[in-house]
């Protein structure tokens, strides 16, 4: 009996270590300035979205929550129409500024319309629907980001870190102790903060050019039937139980005046989402099927928990609160990991894929909104029936719209797609047809990467002119004389050395 449990330790023991090195190993490769980037952007639209005007609460109280995310909703349905006219460059550059100047400026026009009560609700509409404008595009830029740096880790870092950092601002909002107009100018210059953390938008190219992954530009009328099936299973059960998790917020906002996300309980979810975003990430990087599968069917048992702590929630419950924060966290954070894998799943361009769910998002909002006007004044049986009902049809989702199945098979195809060939590989068969040595082949894929001669000479330990020595002779071998012209034979190299009539051919 003691041996069975000695080794019963030991194997849990070692299951930590080796979780803890892949974790390590995994927010080793982070880029940092991403991660507080799209954590400053989700602090904002906590902040101006979820907190309705959160700095006055003037009265007559207007919410208009519902204009700004109908606004993200029209904006993004728009954009999917027209992407290909009026395309969306990833990255810091002068349009992504202009959008975080409008949603900046929006955060400060509903404060400051107090200012001047007769036209203090024309003010706010207009404030709202710049807001909306901030909600459509920061994030899809964002994810964009992140996707093209493969860096899936950081992601959920950037949750767990946005929780972090929203807790002691609403704290700040809510208890109005440094005065309200310097809330209203730390709250208005989040967007801009957020758009000056973006990486260039030549960094981004390069990413994508250099990734595991190729940048595809499929749309939605190249996708297989099948493809587009699994799409549109995951964007029902996404509007579904975004909406039933929008109507539970509203229903607590209602009833306790958003302390909540400022007061105790918020503070017990931020531990529980370090918990479970170093979890996931462990999941995700292992690729481990079995354990996504099983990471999904928890995700579903704490949004169908969410759904019972309904009436909890109503009498402002902290407990019920932390159930709800948890259930919203577990499942936005599996369904944005498996959104990143659907982009190489379904081959298909990234910014396109992530304005329609953030479209989705927005509509599952709105429906949240206009829901929750239903439970207020309501007697308690009807809300037990309206609980039932959403529990069943919660149920319906997961079991078969967007099911396990469904998320693992994304994963696997991901998979499959991603490691067809890396692009070390293709790094290897370039060399190996271009006769290059073995220094020169190490400088050139620390070229490909997207590494000046500068950096490369600090990584080797040599001097500058040797790697651009080494430079020349890898442009002779392989017959170019760019960066990209390089790129593009190496990726020549890797197609001939695959083929079926290539095989054996080097």
């Amino acid at each position: 009996m003691g041996g069975n449990k000695t080794d019963s330790a030991a194997i849990g023991a070692g299951f930590v270590a080796r979780g803890a090195a892949l974790a390590k190993e995994e927010f080793s490769k982070l880029s940092w300035l991403h991660v507080f980037g799209f954590a400053i952007c989700q602090s904002w639209t906590v902040l101006c979205f979820a907190l309705p005007d959160p700095v006055t609460y003037a009265d007559p109280f207007l919410d208009l929550r519902w204009v700004s995310a109908s606004a993200t909703c029209v904006l993004l349905a728009l954009f999917c129409f027209a992407h290909r006219r009026v395309p969306l460059c990833v990255g810091r550059n002068a349009v992504v500024f202009a959008i975080a100047a409008v949603a900046s400026v929006s955060s400060a026009l509903g404060p400051v319309s107090v200012l001047f009560p007769e036209s203090s609700a024309l003010l706010l509409a207009i404030a709202a629907a710049g807001l909306g404008v901030g909600f459509a595009f920061l994030p899809i830029v964002w994810l964009s980001v992140f996707w093209a740096a493969r860096e899936n880790a950081g992601l959920i870092a950037s949750l767990v870190l946005a929780a972090v950092l929203t807790y002691p601002l609403a704290n700040t909002v809510i208890a109005g102790t440094q005065g309200t107009w310097v809330i209203v100018a730390a709250c208005s210059f989040l967007p801009m903060l957020s758009a000056l953390m973006l990486p260039r938008k030549e960094a981004v190219e390069e990413a994508c050019a250099c990734g595991a992954v190729p940048a595809e530009k499929r749309g939605f009328r190249e996708l297989e039937p099948s493809e587009r099936d699994v799409l549109v299973r995951f964007c029902l059960c996404l509007f579904f139980v975004v909406a039933i998790i929008e109507l539970c917020r509203n229903v607590l906002l209602g009833g306790a005046q958003a302390t909540f996300f400022a007061g105790a309980a918020n503070l017990v979810g931020i531990l529980l989402r370090c918990f479970f975003g170093v979890l996931l990430v462990i999941v995700f990087a292992r690729r481990s099927m079995d354990a996504v599968s099983r990471i999904y069917r928890w995700s579903f048992l704490l949004v169908l928990a969410v759904v019972l702590a309904i009436p909890f929630i109503m009498e402002g419950n902290w407990a019920a609160h932390v159930v709800l924060d948890m259930g919203a966290f577990c499942f936005e954070a599996v369904m944005m990991m498996v959104l990143l894998e659907m982009v190489s799943a379904l081959a298909i361009e990234a910014v396109l894929l992530f304005a329609l769910t953030r479209a989705v998002w927005s509509a599952a909002v709105v429906a949240g909104i206009a829901m929750s006007g239903c439970g207020y004044g309501a007697d308690s049986s009807f809300v037990l029936f309206g609980v039932a009902v959403m529990g069943v049809a919660c149920a319906f989702m997961f079991v078969f719209v967007f099911t396990d199945a469904h998320c693992t098979r994304v994963l696997a195809k991901s998979c499959e797609r991603a490691h067809a060939t890396p692009f070390k590989d293709q790094c290897r068969l370039a060399a190996l047809g271009a006769g290059l040595s073995g220094r020169e082949a190490e400088v050139m894929a620390m070229v490909a990467k997207g590494r000046s001669s500068q950096r490369v000479a600090d990584d080797l330990g040599v001097s500058l002119s040797t790697v651009n020595s080494h430079i020349y002779h890898i442009y002779q071998k392989m017959g170019v004389h760019s960066r990209q012209e390089m790129l593009d034979r190496i990726e020549s190299y890797a197609a001939e050395a695959t083929a079926p009539d290539g095989l054996g051919k080097r």
